[in-house]
């Protein structure tokens, strides 16, 4: 029998709110993820998939089992409004 060891994601299932941003203006949060599996858990470049949401945290990522990171969020709205992600 062989066992693979895979990596597990424990981060927050809450979004967060970077306040009121203007236009041109950014808001950056830090997120903690940390690795619960037996695997190296990595992030590569795309870990966010919108374009007013970015990873200021280098990527690509490497978090090892039972490790933790905490990345920096940032926010730059493209228009006035609410938006999420």
């Amino acid at each position: 029998i062989t066992v693979a060891a895979a990596p597990k994601v424990d981060a927050p299932a809450a979004g967060f709110d970077f306040g009121a941003v203007t236009n041109g203006v950014f808001s950056e949060r830090g997120v903690t993820i940390r690795n619960t599996g037996t695997g190296t858990l990595l992030l590569g470049p795309g870990a966010t998939s919108l374009d007013a949401f970015r990873l200021t945290t280098a990527e690509p990522l490497a978090i090892r089992a039972g490790g933790q990171r905490t990345l920096v969020v940032r926010y730059s709205p493209r228009f006035a409004g609410q938006e999420s992600g």
